[in-house]
């Protein structure tokens, strides 16, 4: 996994990617990344609000019996952390 953090001048963005990456499907993500205390446009209180209506439904998601959910999360924290 490449992860970089860019700050584009312009719109259009070129990816160099390692050899072994050429001819196998990708996933590209572009999102925002928020830098505490930046002048980027930044609303705390609404990601805050997000993250708490996540939590509190979370008793309300079904997962089926057939996913291995210790493996999920291994996957999820490999990305978030």
């Amino acid at each position: 996994m490449i992860r970089e953090i860019v700050r584009p001048h312009k719109r259009q963005l070129k990816i160099d990617i390692p050899q072994q990456y050429v001819n196998k499907r990708l996933e590209v993500l572009v999102i925002p990344f928020y830098e505490i205390g930046s002048t980027d446009e930044y609303n705390n209180t609404s990601n805050d609000e997000n993250l708490q209506r996540l939590f509190n439904n979370a008793p309300n998601i079904k997962i089926g019996k057939d996913i291995d959910i210790d493996a999920l999360m291994n996957e999820v924290n490999d990305v978030v952390l």
